[in-house]
């Protein structure tokens, strides 16, 4: 009877070892279902996330093209003003020239006028005074 007795609280024990090891077994059994949702949940946020980056990626060479064609048409229009500035500055140094070609003609004009009315007049050198 003893040796039934330590049999039976083998067996108890046992028995309490396995009731452990089958709440354990449930406990990791539902950390690992847990586990696996946040890891779906995770998924599925990271999935999110690459499209909110996949369009922000976009939205940044979208921007960057942008400037790099105000930053072309910038260096195009300092080309077109500083070619405008020279011909600017050709202009003028050609109306400078041409105002003082006016005033030496104007200038002439008005001797060969005099030259003109003195010969009309009959002063020396004139074809009056030479008949």
């Amino acid at each position: 009877q003893e040796q039934h007795s330590e049999l039976v609280a083998e067996t108890d024990a046992l028995q309490d070892q396995l009731g452990e090891q089958l709440k354990m077994t449930h406990e990791l059994n539902r950390q690992h279902q847990l586990l696996e949702l946040r890891k779906g949940n995770q998924d599925e946020d990271l999935a999110a996330e690459m499209v909110n980056l996949k369009k922000e990626i976009a939205s940044l060479e979208t921007d960057n093209h942008e400037v790099r064609v105000r930053a072309f048409n910038a260096g195009t229009v300092k080309i077109e003003a500083r070619q405008l500035d020279e011909r600017h500055r050709d202009l003028t140094e050609r109306n400078k020239a041409l105002r003082q070609d006016k005033e030496g003609m104007v200038v002439s004009m008005a001797a060969q006028e005099e030259a003109i009315e003195r010969a009309q007049r009959g002063e020396t050198g004139s074809v009056e005074a030479l008949r």
